[in-house]
């Protein structure tokens, strides 16, 4: 042992706590530790405060613990009315910074199983680039690993970036394993990729194709998926339609909008005239929102509308007899830039004819590929 401190009693060859109790003002110095005997392992109690500047384990190798006397009972560091000292808990020797607790470093590893925080700081140029109990941020050029992100208990989980930022899943030059999106769960609702005024660009190589997996009366009539489709029959009351030498009767049309995207377009009219051999305009024609209102079946197009130059028929029909029912049949992409009604016309191509539409049946459908 050093001389500053002595047991009360050198006569005790053994220690007890009473024995080492010093009268107060006693015990000041520049001495050494105070090394009790190596084979003592009885609990030393002190009714106050322990002063030191250095607390640590018994031997190098020997484990380090520090509990409260009580199961139930507070362990509190520095936590003494003002004190802005800094805390450091196993982080290589960093230096203490005023108001700060650091727990390791970067290259040290903090494993808590359950962490319940109001703010982490983080360390040296980054310390201010962590904040919990709002946003979570990371110093760019740091990742956090996690094997399960969750949303909050009722919350919304958002993955996103500031705006104009760009967000990166799976990206990486050696990156050679599966990156899987709501694999093995069942969806109650609808999985978003975008919203109506962005765009979504797939560039990459489809090995095996891009599968549907879908029953496809899910979504007859909701022309906004990829493979919705909507339909439309007409058959008119009245089956005398008159065209003069430059109108355009209206034979077919789909009352509701068609969103914006590309359409395959598949068209068949039955009808017969009162003219020999008619030499007929079929064209599809679209429509935006205003003047509002979807086409009406039977009515004369007027000046209303654009006319699809590749969705378009200029030929003569041959018929026998004026009573004779032929076809014209129209297949193609249809391009709509922004949501329109659709129409299909019959007009006269010989602008020296007038002409009566006897019969007319028409059957429209369309499919969304694009």
């Amino acid at each position: 042992m050093t001389t500053e401190n002595q047991p009360i009693d050198r006569r005790i060859p053994f220690y007890i706590p009473e024995n080492w109790i010093q009268p107060t003002g006693s015990g000041s110095g520049t001495g050494s530790y105070i090394n009790y005997p190596t084979a003592q392992t009885a609990n030393i109690s002190f009714p106050g405060t322990i002063l030191c500047s250095n607390f640590q384990s018994f031997a190098p190798s020997a484990g380090m613990n520090l509990f409260n006397n009580s199961t139930t009972g507070n362990i509190q560091f520095a936590n003494a009315n003002g004190y802005t000292g800094g805390i450091v808990i196993n982080a290589n020797n960093t230096a203490p910074v005023a108001n700060q607790t650091i727990i390791g470093t970067s290259a040290r590893a903090c494993v808590a199983p359950l962490l319940h925080t109001t703010e982490i700081y983080g360390t040296g140029a980054f310390a201010g680039q962590v904040a919990m109990n709002a946003d979570f941020i990371v110093a760019n050029g740091y990742g956090v690993y996690s094997n399960f992100v969750e949303q909050n208990v009722g919350g919304v989980l958002t993955i996103g970036g500031v705006n104009g930022s760009r967000i990166d899943i799976g990206t990486g030059a050696s990156r050679g394993d599966n990156i899987n999106i709501g694999t093995g769960m069942t969806f109650a609702g609808t999985v978003n990729i975008g919203t109506t005024a962005s765009r979504v660009d797939i560039k990459a190589k489809l090995n095996t194709g891009l599968q549907l997996d879908y029953a496809y009366n899910l979504y007859s009539g909701v022309d906004t998926y990829l493979g919705g489709y909507k339909q439309a029959q007409y058959n008119p009351t009245s089956p005398s339609l008159s065209i003069n030498t430059t109108q355009q009767r209206i034979v077919g049309s789909i009352s509701s909008l068609l969103s914006n995207g590309v359409y395959q377009l598949n068209v068949h009219t039955t009808l017969s005239t009162s003219t020999l051999n008619p030499y007929l305009v079929y064209q599809v024609y679209t429509k935006t929102v205003i003047p509002i209102g979807a086409w009406v079946n039977g009515a004369l197009r007027g000046a209303i509308g654009s006319g699809s130059s590749s969705l378009l028929k200029v030929n003569r029909n041959p018929t026998t007899t004026v009573a004779d029912v032929f076809t014209l049949d129209m297949s193609g992409l249809l391009v709509v830039g922004s949501p329109s009604y659709l129409a299909i016309i019959v007009g006269n191509a010989d602008l020296t004819v007038s002409q009566d539409i006897t019969y007319l049946d028409t059957y429209i459908s369309i499919l969304r590929v694009g």
